[in-house]
């Protein structure tokens, strides 16, 4: 009989985000910070809602923010939501079979396929400090607010959503079909004897 593999002591059931700008550099990358139940870029720019407390934020590697979770107890498959999509529109990359993925596009959570191992999203455009809009005199003497132009609102903002590998355990994403808009992450061994109640990268 083959010897039995070792059970991980801990696991760490991940995903990372990245955040990523049209023009990037060190000083204009936003913040990413967890606002009770909403992961948030910057001040006003929302990524997830309704994040379950069982993930926890670590944002102490430089490659970029990291979810962590851990589960109950020892187990082969775990599934968490990461929460509910805030973005403009997405981009995706599902495995269709064993050895290929195909792409697929979205705007809401219940679009994201089983399977994603891959998940772009355009985040809203945070409006430029001081491009609110302008106030003009109108002719009758009253007020008028003139909308800012496209060119002048904040640059797009994207953020990456990648499920981990880690050890005998891989993650990927999908959304719940419960009817919530919440996406899940699954993470699992493909085997029922390697359990474990967390995965450390």
């Amino acid at each position: 009989l083959a010897p039995r593999r070792p059970m991980p002591t801990c696991t760490r059931l991940g995903m990372s985000v990245l955040l990523l700008q049209i023009i990037v550099s060190a000083a204009n990358l936003p913040a990413i910070s967890l606002r009770g139940s909403d992961l948030v870029a910057g001040e006003t720019t929302t990524i997830l809602s309704s994040v379950s407390p069982a993930l926890k934020l670590d944002l102490t590697d430089p490659r970029g923010a990291f979810f962590h979770a851990e589960a109950d107890s020892a187990t082969s498959v775990f599934e968490v939501a990461i929460g509910g999509l805030k973005c403009q529109r997405f981009v995706a990359c599902s495995r269709q079979k064993l050895w290929w993925m195909y792409p697929n596009w979205g705007s809401k959570s219940r679009d994201v396929k089983v399977e994603t191992q891959f998940l772009l999203l355009e985040l809203a455009s945070p409006a430029a400090p001081g491009h609110g809009g302008e106030t003009t005199e109108a002719s009758d003497g009253g007020k008028k607010t003139v909308a800012a132009d496209e060119d002048d609102a904040g640059s797009p903002c994207f953020a990456v959503i990648l499920p981990l590998v880690s050890g005998a355990f891989r993650a990927s994403l999908k959304s719940s079909e419960n009817g919530d808009d919440l996406v899940l992450l699954c993470v699992e061994s493909g085997d029922s004897a390697v359990r474990a109640t967390c995965v450390e990268n």
